[in-house]
């Protein structure tokens, strides 16, 4: 018995969804450099493989390395993942396949990773960000369409997929209700911050004021107003009371392009996205045989945010002027609404996790004596942890402004602290975009390919 146990979880530990690995410590070397301002370590550092997170967290870095190119190709790459789930969602597997069987038997990382909502209208809008940085404006047009349609199909799985919860109950055991688990956990897991009136502000966990504020830029850019508006509305709607996306507005109506001058989008990106680390937690869980109810104590594992605290707003400069910068979308925020929403189905896995490890245990102790069910305990509880993957090297906020600057050339400058960098442009077209990162003491800027001096 001992020998099987050992040899299924070498098996396991073979595989490339490993359930025993830290996505979080895989992931922490790659963030040290970016706040050292090392990012071709950085690069080096993000673990090669097919997956879809690789791409992401690679593509990120790419793009903080102004290699727009390299970036896109990760992101394409990425967006295949999406693609697949888009299908299987059509063809009535609701993203995935087996999800809830599969991880019921081990834990969710052995399921290829499927990006959380926000993540996943978040690469079309870098894309998109990419392909204006390349003077691709048709293109990048292409990629906002897609990032309307992801949300559509979102907002559809969201639904069908609770519907969906619902027929998995059983009769043999009683699932534990959302309240009851805030109940008997609120000392050991931060429900408050899921369930705070910041998070619940947001409309839902992917869309995001950004993307649509991007998608209007881009439409008053190609001179399609009955577009741009519906971008910056819808942003408005996201991000209420934002004065920057109110004068986006108004200006559809009355600006008066001025000759050789340049609009330009500054967006700064600061810090990075919440890591997750799983929490284990004590639940009280009912279970039915014939007409016998017992009470067995058994263990959640929750995913939990830890948020990157360094992420200060940073103060812009240009030719020496400083100016300030409204905020647009906190991934913190987002996150936590994702998990929100996501409670429901964490509790399915758990629950349906939670009946087979007590029947495992059960067969194990009858067939095998005590040891084989220590054994069995052991292994139980060594799988048993929450999902800590996630696209990390996300900003933590994202913050905009815009400015209307004369052709010819100006320095940007970024205050970090006591750090400062800066970069000499050169604009000679009516819009731009430039983009810079700050996480710990590095900033990377992104700017258009054709403005850099």
């Amino acid at each position: 018995m001992k020998k099987i146990v050992l040899l299924a979880l070498l098996f396991i530990v073979s595989c490339a969804n490993n359930p025993f690995a830290s996505y979080s410590s895989n992931i922490s070397t790659p963030l040290e450099f970016l706040a050292d301002d090392q990012i071709a370590k950085a690069a080096a550092a993000v673990s090669h493989q097919s997956d879809m997170l690789y791409y992401l967290e690679h593509g990120t870095i790419m793009r903080m390395n102004d290699n727009y190119v390299a970036s896109n190709a990760d992101f394409t790459n990425a967006q295949a993942f999406i693609d697949k789930w888009i299908q299987s969602f059509h063809n009535g597997s609701l993203g995935t396949v087996a999800d809830t069987a599969t991880a019921s038997l081990i834990n969710d990382k052995v399921l290829d990773y499927v990006a959380k909502d926000y993540e996943k209208v978040m690469i079309p809008t870098y894309k998109s960000l990419n392909l204006m940085a390349l003077d691709n404006i048709d293109l990048a047009r292409v990629e906002i369409t897609r990032m309307y349609n992801i949300e559509d199909v979102i907002a559809n799985y969201r639904e069908a997929q609770y519907t969906k919860a619902q027929e998995k109950s059983d009769s043999r055991f009683k699932f534990p209700s959302l309240t009851d688990i805030e109940s008997s956990a609120s000392d050991k897991y931060n429900f408050n911050y899921l369930n705070s009136n910041d998070v619940l502000a947001l409309k839902n966990s992917y869309q995001n004021a950004f993307s649509h504020y991007l998608a209007g830029f881009i439409f008053e850019q190609l001179n399609e107003p009955s577009l741009s508006r519906p971008g910056y509305v819808k942003a408005l709607e996201l991000n209420p009371g934002n004065s920057l996306i109110e004068q986006s507005i108004y200006n559809l109506d009355h600006k008066k392009s001025a000759n050789n001058t340049t609009d330009v989008l500054v967006v700064a990106e600061i810090g990075h996205a919440p890591e997750l680390k799983s929490v284990s937690l004590p639940i009280p869980f009912q279970t039915l045989q014939g007409q016998t109810s017992c009470i067995n104590t058994v263990t959640f594992a929750f995913p939990e945010l830890v948020l990157d605290k360094s992420n200060s707003r940073d103060l812009l400069a240009v030719d020496g002027e400083n100016y300030n910068l409204n905020l647009f979308t906190d991934f913190n925020l987002m996150a936590a609404r994702y998990l929100h929403d996501d409670l429901p189905n964490l509790i399915v896995h758990n629950t349906l996790r939670a009946v087979k490890d007590i029947t495992l245990q059960q067969v194990s102790c009858n067939k095998g004596g005590a040891l084989a069910s220590l054994v069995s305990s052991i292994t139980t509880a060594s799988l048993g942890s929450a999902d800590e993957r996630s696209w990390v090297d996300l900003p933590a906020k994202i913050y905009a402004t815009r400015l209307q600057l004369n052709y010819g050339q100006h320095i940007i400058t970024v205050n970090n602290g006591n750090r400062s960098k800066q970069i000499k442009v050169n604009l000679n077209s009516p819009y731009t975009i430039i983009t810079y990162r700050v996480i710990g003491s590095g900033i990377y800027f992104s700017p258009q390919a054709n403005t850099v001096k």
